[in-house]
This record gives structure tokens, sequence and C-alpha cells, in this order.
């Protein structure tokens, strides 16, 4: 049985302008995931410290409130950081808005974005009851929730908004399609651009 195969390879070109900007895209949702994981690795710094312990005493914790609060304002600062960043590559992305997959991407982020900040600032509200005897559980259960948040973004940021810039913006990934006619294998997903090329394509031939 013989089978054909197709080789396709695309070499079309992205205009500088947008290349620039996805390249600082890129750039930047790489440092907001280093600084996401500064932060999560700065609230483990609590978590290691208390979360083995049977009971606190209170006293104790009051005792060390100088402590406690140069941790709450370091993971304050992390915070604040994490935000910068996230506002900047936003803005960049902006410049993509008419392209309806980046807009939904995007707005995916901006809506956890704005869950992980809402749970940040109860993080760091909850140091204001410092002397509350639940203090240091409450502390515990609320740094793994932001925690979880900061894992999910983390997550968006690398499977969806990295890998929708290097495939859609920077035109990186272009696929080579095998098609077998006998086994009708599927097309792999193609890049945006290459997509409305091969549309472009047929409707030529249909004129």
């Amino acid at each position: 049985m013989i089978k054909t195969a197709y080789s396709i390879q695309m070499s079309t070109k992205v205009p500088e302008s947008e290349r620039r900007i996805g390249e600082r895209a890129i750039e930047s949702f790489e440092e907001l995931n280093g600084k996401l994981k500064l932060a999560s690795n700065h609230l483990n710094i609590f978590s290691e410290s208390f979360s083995n312990l049977a009971s606190v005493d209170p006293e104790e914790v009051l005792k060390h409130r100088i402590v406690l609060r140069n941790y709450r304002d370091q993971a304050k600062k992390n915070f604040e950081n994490v935000i910068e960043i996230a506002h900047r590559g936003t803005v960049l992305m902006g410049s993509f808005s008419s392209d309806s997959k980046s807009t939904d991407i995007m707005n995916s982020f901006l809506s956890q974005m704005k869950d992980m900040e809402s749970q940040c600032n109860k993080f760091i509200s909850l140091f204001a009851s410092i002397s509350n005897i639940n203090f240091v559980n409450s502390l515990l259960v609320q740094i793994d929730i932001v925690k979880k948040q900061i894992s999910e973004v983390k997550q968006l940021i690398t499977d969806r908004i990295m890998n929708h810039i290097e495939t859609n913006i920077l035109a990186k990934k272009w696929t080579n399609d095998v098609v077998d006619e006998n086994e009708n294998k599927p097309y792999e997903k193609l890049p945006l651009i290459v997509e409305l090329f091969r549309e472009r394509q047929e409707a030529m031939k249909k004129d």
C-alpha cells in the first residue's frame, strides 16, 4: 500500500513591529512567571514554619510581630511587583486586540489576576488580627488559597498566553502537515496566520 505524504513548510513574514511587540510580551510574561514563583516561595516560609505545629501560643506570635510584619511587607511588595509586570504584559497584548483569540485569552488572564489579587489582599488584611487566637490557622488557610491562585495563573501563562504568542504572533511553530490518504490522519492545529493564508488561497482558486 503506497502512502502519499505532503509536507508543507510555511515561511510567512510577520511584520517587524508586531514581532518586536510579541517578543517583548514573551519577555514580560516570562518575568511574570518568575515573580509569581518568588511570591509563592515567600509564602512557603510561613507555611513551613507553622504548618507542622500542633498548636501555636498567641503570646509567642505577638513576641515576633515585628518579624511577621516584615514578612507581610515583603509579601505585599512581591504582589505589587506581580501586578506591575502583569499590567505591562497586558498593555503589550492590547496591540493584538483585533484578534478574538488574543482577546479571549487575555480576558481569562485578567479574570484570574483579579481573583488572585483579591485573595492576596485578604492575606495581607489578616495581619491586622495578629493577636487573634486563630491568626496562624487563618493565615495558613489563606496562603494555600493564594498559592493555588498563583499556580493557576502560571499555568494559564505557560499553556495559553506564551504558546499563543509563539504560535500565532511570532509564528515560530510552523506545522509540517502529513496527510495519510489511506488512514485519513487529521491535520495538526495550524497557526492562525497559516489558516488565513490557506483560506485566501482557496478563495483565489474559486475566483
